[in-house]
Formats: C-alpha cells, sequence, structure tokens
C-alpha cells in the first residue's frame, strides 16, 4: 500500500512539470514601427472553421456582430471587433476562436494605430490552407516500454501543424488596396517535464492542448511574416488610406 501511494505521489509530481494550452499565445508580440490607421477588423470564419472543423452552434446573445455593408458583399466575412445585439456563433473547437482572438489582437494592437478618429478602411484576415501531420513513431517506445520512456523525457506523440495565412487591406470605399500572404509551421511534443500534457493527447483530430499549442504558433509565425511585408509597404499604405 506503501508503494502504491508513493508511485501515485511522484507521478503526480511528474504531471507537474507538464503544461496545458498557455494563454500567453493568445497574446503576440511585434508591433510594427509604423503602423497603419484604424482598420475594422474582419475575418473570413468559414475559412477557420474549414481548417478545424469540429463544428459549431449558433448563439442569439454575442458580443460580436457583423458589419452590415462587408458582410452583405462578402457574406463569409462575419465577425466584427465592436460590441453588438446581433446574431453570431459559438464554435466547439477552441481551436477557431484562437485564431480570430489572434487575428484580432494582431490588427488592433500590432499593425493599426488605437482608433483616434474611426476606422479608414478593413482587415480580412483567413487562413488560406492547412496541414496539420501527427507522428505516431513517439508511441512506440511509449508503448514497449510501458510509459517507462516519457520518465526519460521522450515524447509520447507530437503534432506539426502548417498554415498559409492570407490578409487583404481595403480601403473605406471597399477598394483592395493589399494582399499578403504567410507561411508558418510549428510543432508541439506530448511529454513530461516541458511539453504538453500527454494526459490530455487524444488520437484523433482534436482540439487538444498539444493541437492548439501547434496551431497557435504557427498562426503567429505566419502572420510575423506577413507584418514583415506589410512593413515594407506602410508609407504607401497609410497614403492611401488617409485619403
Amino acid at each position: 500500500m506503501f508503494r502504491t501511494i508513493t508511485a501515485i505521489f511522484f507521478f503526480c509530481i511528474l504531471l507537474s512539470g507538464c503544461s496545458g494550452f498557455q494563454l500567453s499565445l493568445l497574446r503576440p508580440q511585434g508591433q510594427l514601427q509604423q503602423r497603419l490607421p484604424h482598420l475594422e477588423f474582419l475575418v473570413d470564419t468559414g475559412s477557420i472553421l474549414a481548417a478545424y472543423s469540429l463544428g459549431r452552434t449558433t448563439s442569439h446573445v454575442s458580443r460580436f456582430g457583423t458589419s452590415d455593408r462587408i458582410y452583405k458583399k462578402r457574406r463569409s466575412y462575419g465577425i466584427r471587433s465592436s460590441y453588438s445585439k446581433k446574431t453570431t456563433q459559438k464554435f466547439l473547437d477552441k481551436r477557431v476562436q484562437d485564431a480570430i482572438t489572434i487575428f484580432q489582437r494582431e490588427i488592433e494592437q500590432n499593425i493599426c494605430e488605437p482608433p483616434f478618429d474611426g476606422a479608414k478602411g478593413y482587415a480580412v484576415c483567413r487562413i488560406a490552407g492547412c496541414n496539420r501531420t501527427t507522428n505516431w513513431g513517439w508511441y512506440v517506445p511509449t508503448a514497449c516500454t510501458a510509459t517507462i520512456s516519457l520518465l526519460f523525457g521522450v515524447p509520447m506523440l507530437s503534432q506539426s501543424v502548417e498554415v498559409d495565412v492570407a490578409l487583404d487591406i481595403y480601403s473605406k470605399d471597399e477598394k483592395l488596396i493589399g494582399t499578403y500572404s504567410g507561411l508558418g509551421h510549428d510543432t508541439a511534443y506530448a511529454t513530461l517535464y516541458w511539453g504538453c500534457n500527454p494526459l490530455d493527447v487524444q488520437f484523433y483530430d482534436s482540439d487538444s492542448s498539444m493541437s492548439r499549442t501547434a496551431s497557435a504558433r504557427a498562426l503567429q509565425a505566419a502572420l510575423t511574416d506577413i507584418k514583415s511585408q506589410i512593413q515594407r509597404d506602410a508609407p504607401m499604405l497609410s497614403r492611401i488610406l488617409q485619403l
């Protein structure tokens, strides 16, 4: 009995070194040296649902609304950064909301100036493509050693995510003035001590902490690529948006 309690105690200590999804990943860094005039944030939710497709439900109580003019013209762009009582969606897959949050914070905090005198245009974010690869090879030593390999820091599983992100910038009169794309890649591991919690791993596509971590970091890497392109064009974009 004593040995069992001791084993459970040490196992709990080992698991304490594991981490779930870190909310700090939803706070992207890297503000542009020359930020653009304020742009209204819009996101193509359909493209994100296509990348992370666990499903969705609809709610009539929402803190997000839709931009009527753009929504009627491009019906898939459905979330606005201002508060509203309009209908929007609640997403079953946490990775969808993670992507929306990262997009919104990048636009409003790192790419654009605060809304001192209203929006000068629109920024439409979407995921053009997404690939996920799960490395099952790590599971072989875990199974062969009855999980003992985990005690030596060997991962139980890993997932790699590659994402292609697009960002379109429109003037206030809805003319396309800039389109940018970037690729991002990241791999997250389920392991003791230094990786994501192996108890949270699911053996199918899911919004586990490992998948959310890899997806968020890949998305940030793609947006970092896009921000470097926008920084190069910032003087030209700012001049057009101020017209």
